[in-house]
């Protein structure tokens, strides 16, 4: 079974424990079911193509996580170049960002002259 971090899973497998395993982590976490994958194959491959489709997003990796029961967690990520990483680097800056992404939803945020920012 592969469950994924943004509330998917797949299971692929055979009887009774999967049906099992369906059930009971689609009751005790929000998870969608999105198919079955096959693997591994000779190379021990699994074919995720299913999972990165229905993300609908661009993925650069997988944190993958693993438990005593042996469900894998594949945690999708995404990189980002240096000089975009800043915000995430000052808790003080990202909180600022944040917030004014939150204003600009709300309607607060209004055009500005970048000529008045050399006067301040």
């Amino acid at each position: 079974m592969v469950i994924l971090h943004s509330g998917i899973m797949a299971l692929w497998g055979t009887g009774e424990l999967k049906n099992n395993m369906a059930k009971k982590e689609s009751t005790s976490k929000k998870w969608t079911e999105i198919g079955v994958v096959n693997g591994p194959d000779l190379q021990n491959r699994i074919v995720i193509t299913p999972i990165v489709t229905f993300l609908k997003q661009h993925i650069d990796s997988f944190k993958v996580f693993i438990n005593a029961t042996g469900n894998v967690l594949l945690q999708p990520m995404v990189s980002l170049p240096l000089e975009e990483a800043w915000p995430y680097q000052n808790p003080e800056i990202l909180s600022n960002v944040l917030k004014g992404i939150e204003e600009a939803k709300a309607g607060k945020a209004k055009p500005f002259n970048l000529k008045e920012l050399d006067d301040v």
